[in-house]
């Protein structure tokens, strides 16, 4: 009896724990104790910045940007080539008066100046075109460069027109020792009578052509008539007389010794006469008219720059009026020097001597004065 309440009372024991475990699990678990918190974060949307500050996050890219187009500007000097210009001289003429004070002539002249370059500076835009640049950043992005303005220094060529320039130069009259003093109006001339010295060719028209007419390259003045004849062209005796100068044997002048010739009159202000009368005039033939054509006066006449004289003009022999004396050409100018034929002409010159000194035909006429003097004089 005593085992089978044993096994009861374990069977209730069993039974009862059965129980009690299972009511246990339905109530809530027992309160646990409390673990302290952790430290808070930072927020990320606090910082936005942190999000690519990271460095192994980030990667370096090349890109090559080609740049536009950009205007330039710039300053240009140029070299202006002039042309030749007209220039304007007031001439101041010096005769020589043995008994009496230099008389000074005005005239004007023409000439013309070549003017050096110049330089002028003026201002242009043009267009550089920039080379691709390389942009290195972490991230893609575009850069717009704005124009740039760049001045640069360049040279062009402006071409001015002519100017007028208005100069004074200083001359002299050139004639024979012994010039007359006193002033002649040729009026004893009025009944003579002279032929054309070229065949065909008449009186010249331009002032420069006529005595009077200054002479720069030898500091002098024109004493004669230049007749526009042609290379080779007859020369005549325009009156009866004697030949007392025939150049048979003349021959040309150095160019360097006829320069320094030139020079010297330069140097001294007028023509020395004994440079023109043996090498600027070149081959020439002189007559003279004695002193019958005029009472009391003794006529010359000159023909210069000759290519030819005839054999039969000889120093003595007598010529006639008309008689050919020999051909025109250019010598003892610059041309003939450098064996050129150009600038071909014949000069003509009459002298009158008398008591009182001696003048060249024309001599301190005007223009006008002189044409009508020789458009008198002279015939067919």
């Amino acid at each position: 009896m005593e085992n089978h309440k044993q096994i009861n009372n374990t069977h209730l024991l069993f039974f009862a724990g059965f129980l009690y475990f299972f009511a246990g699990c339905a109530q809530p678990p027992p309160p646990q104790p409390e673990t302290p918190p952790l430290p808070e974060e930072p927020e990320i949307t606090a910082k936005p910045a942190l999000m690519v500050e990271p460095e192994p996050a980030s990667e370096l890219k090349q890109e090559i940007i080609v740049l536009p187009p950009i205007i330039v500007q710039d300053t240009i000097h140029k070299e202006i080539v002039l042309p030749p210009i007209t220039i304007q001289d007031t001439v101041h003429e010096e005769i020589v008066l043995p008994k009496y004070n230099r008389v000074i002539v005005q005239d004007t002249i023409h000439k013309e100046i070549v003017l050096p370059p110049v330089i002028v500076q003026d201002t242009i835009h043009k267009e550089i075109v920039l080379p691709p640049i390389i942009v290195q950043d972490t991230i893609h992005e575009e850069i717009v460069l704005p124009p740039i303005i760049v001045q640069d220094t360049i040279h062009k060529e402006i071409v001015l027109p002519p100017i007028t320039i208005q100069d004074t130069v200083h001359v002299e009259y050139v004639v024979f020792p012994g010039s007359s003093t006193s002033t002649d109006d040729f009026s004893y001339l009025s009944d003579l009578q002279f032929l054309y010295p070229c065949e065909g060719v008449t009186l010249p028209e331009e002032p420069r052509l006529l005595p009077n007419a200054p002479r720069s390259y030898r500091h002098g003045i024109h004493r004669g008539i230049d007749f526009v004849a042609n290379y080779s062209s007859e020369v005549r005796a325009v009156a009866s007389g004697t030949v007392i100068r025939a150049d048979h044997h003349y021959e040309e002048f150095n160019p360097a010794f006829r320069e320094e010739l030139l020079a010297e009159a330069a140097a001294i202000g007028r023509t020395p006469s004994d440079v023109f009368n043996n090498i600027l005039v070149g081959q020439s033939v002189i007559i003279d008219h004695g002193t019958e054509l005029v009472t009391g006066k003794r006529l010359i006449s000159i023909y210069a720059h000759l290519s030819h004289i005839d054999s039969d003009i000889q120093v003595g022999s007598t010529v006639v009026q008309g008689q050919q004396l020999g051909l025109s050409g250019n010598s003892g100018t610059k041309p003939a020097t450098l064996g050129g034929k150009s600038g071909a002409h014949l000069h003509f010159e009459l002298i009158i001597q008398d008591a009182e000194g001696e003048r060249y035909l024309g001599q301190e006429l005007t223009v006008e004065e002189v044409k009508v003097l020789l458009e008198r004089l002279f015939i067919e």
